[in-house]
């Protein structure tokens, strides 16, 4: 369990997490075992039979057993009280050097920030006369500052990563100790320890039922699922099929105690290798009487419910028996049972004034993520709609904290495809959403995180696997193959646009907003993203950017081409998809009415899908609507888009606007060095006199 506390200056989550006191009952919880079957043995030495004949014979044959047994479980329980005090002194220490390093981390962080403040200074202003030079005090002075702030900097950038370098060495000891001391962990087998008591082992330990239970390693077929779970970990294919076969082969009563003895096999997903065989694992399903079915999803269902290839009703079923096994199990943390709540709270669909649901909701993917929860939450019915969106978020948005909102923006957009269709007499063509919070996005700034590609890639690949699999899955069903698209915003157009140059399977179109940039070594125009040619034979993929959104070319952009720059990274620096020579279709969000029908749309009028007063770090801009809400122009042209009518997106009449946009003072955004005036950096110092603002 972590720790309280923003650990991230260390670069990651909490070195040593972990409860000392809970360690500390652990050991003294195993040391009264200990005591007790101490006790136990005594009396069993001690008591005597009285008579002769072979009944009581066995009976005196079978306490000594007893006693012998119960000694060699006495020595394992003292061991693992020894493990565990051990444990609690090496977490203790471990915890000391973790709150150490995260003390001299926001140290050296404030010796950033007194850098940085030195740096922005101003130049006096004689600084930029055309007068011949002369000496200047003030301008000595000035340059003295800034050589200081840049010393500065550049010694509080080393201590830090120095500091974050300490820190891994900190993560990678306490694994390793903590792997050390739990193989030492050990409550041997009733065989095994009449083995070492040095007992006939043709005799029965216990009544044979009992034996089964306590001592799993006893059937051959569980023992194997084991060391094949151990492969399919590592990305074995092979493995991976032999396991799902095996799985399919136990009884429902195997299945229930291989559940019971492994909750982690049970609870998550197994990996998706690179080419995985979606296929296959659809034909093992699809193979199975529905009696195994039904075994399955109750029995493990964390895999059942992320494994590609299996229907998305089927997937929904064992997400939510998953969901309430985890909630009802008292080993489950307050934190979990609040982010299960979160997820339970986002299934109820939205109504119509009938009361009536507008569309059921479903979880088609949720992994526990060790600690940091991903789930998908479809609106509509993912197995039979003619029309599919994948929804794709940017940065900060997690389970916790973003699903609700997304969720909320995705219904908006499932609300605006359907008014889209029924308005071009497509009323009988069904839609899904995703609300795919799928991929561990990057944190809000001031994180460096969401300026480098790292989550980006990392998220495009559980992305592209996403896609694949669906395809497969549908391709093979009764509904066939529906259209297929990608909506993605901010850093979440990063995320996309890896994944569509992984794809195996073309898709339909793709819509980004708002985008932080994407890469142009990886995607150098729109012919590189597998997407379909849209009516005018061109790559479908479709791109608006609001004027008054200053976070995506600023922050996402700007920000990754100063950085990119400073650690000569240049696969760190992004350009805007809405280039003209990037080859996107590019409309407007600025809002309007259309001349044909009437209606007015309203503009974008900040950063966020949901129109919200949002701060992005240092950036704060106060929107009233955001790109997915109803009634905007972006969100009527994105459905458009989304639906396969990219071509009728109409061109408006600007309306008079009496909105005006709040910018990020100059103060806050040099405090993340980057100029807001500038989208790119540029190599030379420019005269600061030069430039326009706007």
């Amino acid at each position: 369990m972590g720790r309280p506390g923003d650990w991230s200056v260390l670069g990651g989550a909490d070195p040593a997490p972990g409860n000392v006191q809970d360690m500390q009952e652990a050991a003294r919880a195993w040391g009264q075992n200990a005591g007790r079957l101490g006790d136990a043995r005594v009396v069993l030495q001690s008591a005597t039979v009285e008579g002769a004949g072979s009944t009581v014979e066995a009976v005196r044959t079978l306490l000594h057993r007893d006693a012998a047994l119960i000694g060699i479980y006495q020595g394992a329980c003292e061991t693992n009280a020894n493990v565990y005090l051990s444990w609690a002194s090496s977490l203790e220490d471990f915890q000391a050097e973790a709150d150490r390093l995260r003390v001299q981390a926001e140290q050296a962080q404030l010796e950033q920030a007194q850098g940085v403040a030195l740096l922005r200074v101003q130049a006096p202003p004689s600084l930029f006369n055309d007068a011949p030079a002369r000496p200047n005090p003030l301008q000595e002075l000035w340059e003295m500052d800034r050589r200081r702030g840049h010393g500065i900097l550049a010694s509080a950038n080393q201590s830090l990563a120095e500091i974050q370098r300490q820190a891994d060495d900190l993560r990678a000891r306490y694994k390793n100790e903590g792997n050390r001391l739990a193989e030492a962990l050990h409550v041997p087998a009733p065989s095994d320890a009449a083995q070492q008591a040095h007992l006939d082992g043709s005799v029965p330990v216990g009544s044979g039922a009992l034996t089964a239970l306590l001592n799993p390693g006893k059937d051959p077929q569980l023992k194997q699922l084991n060391s094949l779970r151990d492969k399919v970990n590592t990305g074995d294919v092979d493995a991976r099929a032999e396991y799902l076969s095996l799985l399919a082969s136990l009884t429902p009563a195997q299945l229930a105690l291989y559940g019971v003895w492994n909750p982690d096999a049970a609870r998550n997903s197994i990996p998706a290798p690179v080419g995985e065989d979606v296929l296959a694992a659809a034909n093992w399903w699809a193979s199975l009487p529905q009696a195994s079915k039904a075994a399955l999803i109750a029995a493990v269902p964390g895999i059942i419910g992320n494994l590609n290839g299996v229907p998305y009703s089927d997937r929904a079923k064992a997400n939510s028996t998953n969901i309430d096994a985890i909630y009802n199990d008292p080993n489950t943390t307050d934190a979990t049972k609040k982010t299960l709540d979160t997820i339970k709270k986002q299934l109820e669909p939205k109504r119509d004034l009938a009361g009536n649901p507008i569309a059921n909701r479903t979880v088609i993917t949720f992994e526990l993520n060790n600690g940091k929860p991903l789930a998908a939450l479809a609106i509509g019915d993912m197995d039979t709609a003619g029309n599919v969106t994948w929804n794709i978020p940017g940065m900060g948005t997690t389970v916790d904290d973003g699903l609700e909102s997304w969720t909320g923006s995705a219904q908006d957009l499932f609300d605006e495809q359907r008014q889209a269709l029924v308005l071009r007499g497509q009323r009988g063509t069904t839609t899904a959403v995703v609300s795919w919070v799928g991929y561990d996005t990057p944190a809000m700034p001031l994180s460096p995180e969401v300026l480098t590609p790292y989550k980006a890639l990392a998220g495009g690949d559980r992305l592209a696997a996403a896609l694949d699999g669906f395809h497969t899955t549908r391709n093979g069903s009764t509904a066939g193959l529906p259209k297929v698209n990608v909506v993605a915003h901010s850093y979440g157009t990063t995320t996309a646009s890896y994944a569509l140059t992984k794809t195996h399977f073309n898709i339909d179109t793709v819509t980004m907003f708002g985008s932080a940039g994407i890469d142009p070594h990886a995607v150098p125009n729109a012919s590189a993203l597998h997407v379909k040619s849209g009516p005018d034979h061109q790559p479908a993929v479709y791109v608006t950017q609001a004027s008054n959104d200053r976070v995506a070319p600023y922050l996402g952009i700007g920000g990754s081409q100063a950085l990119g720059q400073q650690m000569q990274q240049d696969e760190w620096m992004r350009v805007s998809p809405s280039d003209p020579d990037f080859g996107g279709h590019n409309f407007s969000s600025e809002g309007g009415y259309d001349p044909v029908t009437g209606q007015a749309y309203k503009m974008v009028t900040g950063h966020g899908a949901k129109g919200s007063s949002e701060t992005f770090g240092v950036f704060v801009t106060t929107t009233d609507h955001g790109y997915l809400d109803l009634g905007t122009q972006s969100a009527h042209n994105i459905a458009l888009a989304s639906t396969g009518h990219g071509d009728q997106i109409p061109k408006l009449v600007p309306l008079k606007q009496e909105w005006a946009p709040v910018l990020p003072d100059e103060d806050s955004l040099i405090r993340v060095n980057i100029d807001p005036w500038r989208t790119f950096p540029d190599e030379s110092d420019q005269d600061p006199a030069t430039l326009t603002k706007g």
